[in-house]
């Protein structure tokens, strides 16, 4: 191989690069309250990046996924997000500490994992600039959703290994009740040969149920072009659309919902205003699988009144109010009112 075409393939850090490089590798100790300064300090811009984005990344892949420098304990990365790509729920296996620092507008979701249950602390989108801190424990989703393509830079490290940082990854996948180790990206629809372990799963709350199912199916659809087509491509898009139409699903929000309204705190208002951001985007969903035909049961009929609720100019708390009386009316169930956290 020509050495001109081993640098095509293998791009070298530039100065900005290299100087936030030689910062990492000075530190003793590192936290992720630290690697978040470090990235939201450095020069690194989204052109520095260019020469690993990957936004030609196989659609099956969530996202592209590039290493721009692997220091043994620790990782530089570069991620690549166009229109639909969206990550699974997922950690970073050994990693201690880093960082991840965004050039466009990401949409991004924290989990907690407490009791074997799985619940959504926050969801919102991030602006181009913002960094966020990453630690052993934290749990997370990001992606793109419908805006310009953009790159994410990573940090990753761990002063106990040389080597494989981020390896043995945890990639929550609710739909199967499992954690799905892996080694490789955190990809909704991982390659069976990139799964190292299969483990039993935590539970999870409806919020984050439902969050996880739409963004699949969206995925899923995505990748296989199937609102285009008016047709599924696989049982599993069939179920997950079947799920998110069935009364089952709903009765058990509702459920969720009654017990939740019993209760005072910031866990429930937490709880509700997650909830109604979840609403909106499985709303949306619906109302595309309506228009394409792929829609089942009873809000099959109600498809014009969804698309014009969606029309509306409404806060969140006064969309979900009206989304739970459609619903509620399909389905004959008598959802608790929606109070504002």
């Amino acid at each position: 191989m020509s050495t001109e075409m081993n640098a095509q393939m293998n791009p070298q850090p530039n100065p900005h690069i290299q100087a936030l490089l030689k910062e990492i590798d000075s530190h003793d100790h590192l936290t992720p309250s630290m690697c978040k300064q470090l990235l939201l300090d450095s020069q690194v811009t989204a052109e520095d990046l260019m020469p690993w984005a990957d936004f030609d990344h196989p659609k099956e892949d969530s996202y592209g996924r590039k290493m721009v420098h692997d220091g043994g304990f620790f990782e530089l990365m570069v991620m690549s997000w166009v229109d639909g790509d969206m990550a699974a729920i997922h950690d970073h296996g050994y990693t201690q500490w880093g960082a991840v620092k965004l050039f466009g507008a990401a949409e991004h979701a924290i989990f907690r994992k407490q009791d074997g249950q799985l619940t959504t602390l926050e969801r919102k989108v991030f602006k181009s600039g913002d960094v966020v801190a990453v630690g052993h424990d934290f749990i997370h989703q990001m992606g793109n959703v419908g805006r310009a393509p953009y790159l994410t830079l990573h940090l990753y490290g761990c002063y106990e290994r040389n080597g494989d940082v981020t390896a043995d990854a945890n990639l929550y996948d609710l739909y199967e009740n499992q954690v799905r180790i892996t080694c490789g990206g955190v990809f909704y629809d991982l390659p069976e040969e990139a799964v190292k372990q299969r483990l039993p799963g935590p539970t999870a709350d409806f919020p984050t149920t439902l969050r996880d199912r739409v963004e699949m199916l969206k995925r899923m659809t995505f990748a296989a072009g199937s609102l285009e087509a008016g047709a599924f491509h696989s049982n599993k898009e069939d179920k997950l659309a079947a799920w998110l139409f069935a009364p089952d699903t709903w009765q058990r929000a509702e459920e969720e919902m009654a017990d939740r309204t019993a209760r005072r705190g910031l866990e429930t208002q937490r709880y509700f205003a997650v909830l109604r951001q979840e609403l909106i985007a499985a709303a949306h969903l619906q109302s595309r699988l309506l228009e394409a035909g792929l829609g089942q049961g009873p809000l099959a009929d109600s498809a014009q009144s969804l698309a014009e609720l969606l029309q509306l100019d409404e806060d969140s708390t006064t969309f979900s109010h009206l989304y739970l009386e459609l619903l509620g009316e399909a389905f004959a169930i008598d959802f608790p009112v929606l109070k504002a956290a």
